[in-house]
């Protein structure tokens, strides 16, 4: 029988034909479709999912705080959200209400903080000072107004300076929100010198969020699960998903320690003229979900990150509450947060809302309030 061993076969051919250069061409015409896909796919999501999440009534810059125009009126939106027109009275406040000093008989709130305090991504009449000055007006029977002086969080270390300017509008109390973000960046921020860590996936995340719409979308439907968002957060190995372990590492440890001593330089200043202060803790999501039973994971303490605050801000003198155990019980997550941006949406400005009006409530300046609720309360009672 013939030999047909060497004879060479139709794949042997081919390659024998193909010249050099196809070995270069072929890979580049492959990536360059790639490319070519991920170019309209992202052109696509900028249509379809138009953001602005930048203020342009902002003003001031790395050498000041960050400010608001006066009178300006500014339009942002979340990827996964409306729409919102920022709205900043002639103080540069956002708030629906005059800045001029509280009159005689008038109740006030100041509010301060990073975005979470703003409202960002959030209409006005949605966000927990709205909904907390409108229950208090009714509740307290007489005007109730919250100055809101929040801004970014690049402006928590410095808080503390505008300590005058708030009591410059005679509030009954301030208050004070707060979430791991600003906990982490106010470690930077305050403490320059400490040493970094390395470029992370919590980086690249961030990065590929910043910069690529696609990734915003696609995160938006997975995170849809909070199981799926629980799990991409805990596979997050730098520290910045840390906090909810058990112990408390110490890197969170001090973090709250040096929110605690900036708490400390407020109320130092608001307590010789008897304004209390009110420190909320709002949890990112995913911090929220492992509170819920059903995604729970062993050997996590969701907790003590709230309790290490806790016992930072009273032993300050100021009043604390962890948001955590409200947000878990909401159970819906897609209704309380854009999930991939992680504010807190309209749903999770409720439950702030809510929890602000009860801890004003058992406030001592707020006693007559208190017994109005209580015969607004006892009226209703069949």
């Amino acid at each position: 029988m013939p030999d047909h061993s060497a004879e060479p076969g139709p794949t042997d051919a081919v390659t024998r034909r193909l010249p050099a250069r196809d070995y270069i061409l072929l890979p580049l015409v492959v990536v360059a479709t790639i490319t070519l896909l991920m170019v309209v796919s992202e052109v696509a999501a900028r249509i379809v999912w138009p953001e602005q999440t930048d203020v342009s009534c902002a003003i001031g810059g790395p050498a000041t705080s960050e400010r608001f125009r006066p009178n300006c009126t500014a339009e942002t939106k979340a990827a996964e959200g409306p729409w919102v027109s920022n709205q900043f009275n002639e103080c540069g406040y956002r708030s629906a209400e005059s800045c001029r000093p509280a009159a005689p008989g008038q109740l006030r709130a100041v509010v301060m903080g990073s975005s979470t305090s703003r409202g960002a991504l959030v209409a006005y009449e949605d966000t927990f000072a709205a909904r907390a000055s409108a229950a208090l007006t009714r509740l307290c029977r007489q005007p109730f107004d919250f100055q809101n002086l929040g801004t970014d969080w690049g402006d928590l270390a410095t808080m503390d300076r505008r300590v005058p300017e708030a009591l410059a509008l005679k509030p009954n109390a301030i208050v004070i929100t707060v979430g791991p973000f600003d906990l982490s960046h106010l470690a930077i921020a305050m403490e320059p010198q400490s040493e970094r860590p390395g470029f992370t996936l919590h980086d690249v995340v961030g990065f590929m969020k910043t910069n690529l719409r696609i990734f915003i979308v696609a995160q938006h439907y997975l995170y849809r699960d909070p199981a799926a968002h629980v799990s991409a957060f805990l596979s997050n190995k730098s520290d910045s998903s840390s906090y909810v372990q058990s112990p408390l590492p110490p890197v969170w440890q001090e973090r709250a320690e040096l929110l605690g001593r900036l708490i400390g330089r407020i109320a130092a200043q608001t307590r010789p003229v008897g304004v209390p202060v009110l420190l909320f803790y709002v949890p990112d999501r995913a911090h929220a979900a492992l509170s819920v039973p059903q995604y729970a994971r062993p050997g996590l303490d969701p907790a003590a990150l709230g309790e290490a605050l806790r016992t930072a801000a009273q032993a300050e003198g100021a009043e604390f509450a962890d948001l955590t155990p409200d947000f878990a019980a909401a159970g819906d997550f897609a209704s309380l947060y854009y999930p991939a941006d992680g504010h807190p949406s309209a749903g999770g400005h409720r439950i702030i809302g809510r929890r602000v009006v009860e801890a004003l409530l058992q406030d001592p300046a707020f006693a007559q309030c208190r017994a109005n609720s209580t015969m607004i309360v006892g009226q209703r009672a069949p």
